[in-house]
């Protein structure tokens, strides 16, 4: 078996990658059925019994163009005033090749819409035209299925998909086979006419090459190319100077990736038993405006497809099950759109043998035209990390109450930054990204008046969530920390003070939850806010203000309270981490602080107020509660006050061997009274607590 390699057909842009299974097909179908096909450092490689002068030689005398009609489109060639450079020459050839083609539109040209057509005088054909396309356009379609020879089969498969009462149309070729004005089987056979009955053979021979091995051409003849090669299709800066208004393309390049197409047939699938059957391609969903730098939500698009790239060789037969089941799935779903897409490839929900995937984005473009951008290369790798995101993609597609249309451009653009996130992490799923789509989750649900716009609050997350954001820093302990406080109970989540969902079931909104507490500010006033509120309800409630799941390292404080912490970070950590179901199953590395640093003596005897005091400290735990007055002191500023307070409470409880001094005056300059009520606020382990004050 020898290996061609074809270094005319790479896998960018669509049209090189479409014209790479047109070789493959029509070589299989036509001269060898053992050749086999794979991709190699980008480039499309043929392996079979066939010689590369060998297949030139198929291509240049053997090759039979796949018959391409539309006569349900206007400019398809069958009424009159299309342009019909390409069907008449057809019609009136001899080429035993052109056979077939001549068969299929002899067959076209007999039904009685166009009889009659084609018996009406000049005046009146303009008219009565528009109204035999426009009343038997679907009629045209079925008739098509029902009496074409069957080597119509596989392009009409290709063009569309019917239902009884509608017609789905594939994304990979515009609206049934056209493009705008630019309609695909009438160019098809246009270049079929050009190259075999127009062009010298040696022409026909180098621009085969180019097609082919990519041997550098000149002379190519002036044709659109339509969506599936962006760069070749004319206008301002689309070439080496300013403007060119005119597109070159190889008429061997075009019938070879119209060939291609042939592979990507639809079917009718039914997703649930409620639902209508509707139309499946291979490899082709929903548009998402996220992943590539030119996404923008003004973007209007016919969908995306997802092309697959593989290295062991592969036969048709293997290449045609490959795309009549290349459906990907996720949670034994079909994928929905290229957000679903990208997670179903990094969790093997794509079939085996495929190694990457070509990501294109079918979007309007100059003007009104379309446009197969490549959106980007995806590696299939397993990661089961990615599973973590299935939430939080929950969350981002909520309902939005009332008809998504009215959506506000807020909700918008924070869902859209939030899939560009996901989609990022899918592909590095890294404690970087994972900390990207906690921010960005975060700015979702911090969004005013969130509760009139969706139906529900966004979805919890997996504890396994922490783990995947540490990156080592101090944010992520003290956010997770923080946001472990108590769980169950009256006192509620400490969810509930940063959204209006019910303290006992943060999974629904609430209108009457006083634990909610929005406030204007930075973000250690609003956490000092909290704490009072926290204290009040905890004293309402006959219940402990700050139990929780997970308890620092003393230590660890210091970044909050010598203000070395990145607030912004921290704060949108905390609230997606307040959406986190917790355990105790933390890291080990959390027992150790981030840095070794002793606390303030000042500030250790305040926060052992603050925290749950073992009964072998030798204090007295019911005389050393929390206070809201100390709290009000230090927002206050009046640092020595609360301090002074602080110690008539150890020394209440029987001082537990520690250093009661008469004066905080000099221990108190080094603490930032704003940042003391955020780190009370923090879970701590008191024992180390309290060695750290002790020693």
């Amino acid at each position: 078996m020898s290996d061609i390699l074809l270094e005319g057909c790479p896998s960018r842009p669509l049209s090189a990658y479409l014209k790479s299974l047109g070789v493959l097909r029509l070589v299989g179908e036509q001269m060898d059925s053992g050749v086999c096909g794979s991709w190699h450092d980008g480039c499309f490689v043929l392996s079979g019994s066939l010689s590369r002068e060998e297949l030139r030689r198929f291509f240049l005398e053997k090759y039979e163009p796949s018959p391409l009609v539309t006569p349900w489109n206007g400019g398809s060639g069958f009424y009159p005033g299309d342009n019909m450079s390409g069907i008449l020459p057809l019609e009136q050839s001899t080429l035993p090749r052109l056979a077939r083609y001549r068969e299929v539109i002899a067959a076209v040209r007999h039904w009685p819409e166009f009889q009659e057509l084609a018996s009406l005088p000049l005046d009146k054909t303009k008219k009565r035209r528009e109204e035999i396309r426009k009343e038997n356009k679907n009629i045209f379609l079925r008739r098509c299925r029902a009496v074409l020879p069957e080597c119509c089969l596989p392009w009409l498969d290709a063009a569309f998909s019917l239902r009884s009462d509608k017609a789905f149309f594939a994304p990979l070729l515009g609206t049934g086979g056209n493009e705008g004005r630019l309609e695909y089987a009438n160019n098809f056979m246009q270049h079929v006419v050009g190259l075999f009955l127009h062009a010298a053979e040696d022409l026909q021979s180098a621009w085969l090459d180019a097609a082919l091995f990519g041997v550098p051409v000149q002379n190519l003849p002036s044709s659109a190319v339509g969506q599936f090669d962006p760069g070749n299709a004319g206008g301002c800066n689309q070439s080496m100077g300013v403007y060119n208004d005119k597109t070159r393309c190889n008429p061997w390049d075009f019938l070879l990736m119209m060939e291609g197409t042939l592979l990507f047939a639809g079917t009718l699938v039914r997703r649930s038993p409620e639902d209508p059957a509707q139309a499946s391609f291979p490899f082709s969903v929903s548009s998402l405006a996220a992943g590539f730098a030119s996404s923008s939500l003004k973007d209007k698009g016919r969908g995306e497809i997802w092309l697959p790239l593989w290295s062991h060789p592969a036969s048709l037969r293997e290449l045609r099950h490959l795309f009549g089941e290349g459906r990907a799935s996720l949670n034994r779903m079909q994928v929905q759109n290229g957000l679903d897409f990208a997670r179903a490839v990094s969790t093997l929900g794509v079939d085996r043998g495929v190694e990457a995937f070509e990501r294109y984005s079918v979007l309007e473009r100059r003007g009104q035209s379309y446009v197969a951008m490549p959106s980007g290369r995806v590696c299939v790798t397993y990661r089961p990390e990615v599973t973590l995101l299935d939430p939080v993609v929950r969350s981002l597609r909520l309902h939005f109450n009332g008809k998504e249309s009215d959506a506000p451009a807020s909700l918008i653009s924070a869902r859209r930054r939030l899939s560009s996130a996901i989609f990022a992490c899918t592909r590095n799923p890294d404690a970087r990204h994972f900390q990207m789509v906690s921010r960005e989750l975060a700015h979702l649900d911090a969004l005013p008046g969130l509760p009139k716009m969706l139906v529900s609050p966004c979805f919890s997350l997996p504890a396994a969530w922490i783990d995947a954001c540490d990156d080592g820093g101090p944010e992520v302990r003290l956010a997770a920390a923080m946001a472990s406080l108590q769980q169950e109970g009256k006192l509620g989540a400490f969810r509930a003070h940063l959204a209006p969902v019910e303290p006992s079931d943060i999974q629904r909104w609430s209108e009457t939850s006083d634990h909610y507490l929005p406030w204007r500010g930075s973000l250690l006033d609003g956490l000092g806010k909290i704490l009072l509120r926290r204290l009040t309800l905890a004293k309402k409630y006959g219940v402990a203000p700050l139990k929780a799941g997970l308890e620092l390292d003393p230590a660890d404080l210091m970044f909050l309270l010598e203000g070395r912490l990145d607030m912004a970070l921290f704060g949108d950590l905390l609230r997606a981490f307040s959406l986190v179901r917790f355990s105790r199953n933390f890291p080990e590395r959390w027992k150790q602080p981030v840095q070794q640093k002793k606390l303030p003596y000042a500030f250790g005897m305040l926060k052992l107020l603050y925290s749950t005091i073992p009964p072998d400290a030798g204090l007295d735990a019911s005389k050393l509660r929390p206070e809201n007055r100390i709290v009000m002191l230090l927002q206050a500023g009046r640092m020595e006050e609360a301090c002074s307070v602080a110690s008539q409470r150890i020394r209440a409880a029987g001082s537990g061997g520690l250093y009661l001094p008469s004066s905080f005056t000099e221990s108190v300059c080094v603490l930032d009274a704003r940042a003391v009520p955020a780190c009370l606020l923090v879970p701590v382990n008191t024992r180390k607590l309290l060695r750290h004050i002790r020693a």
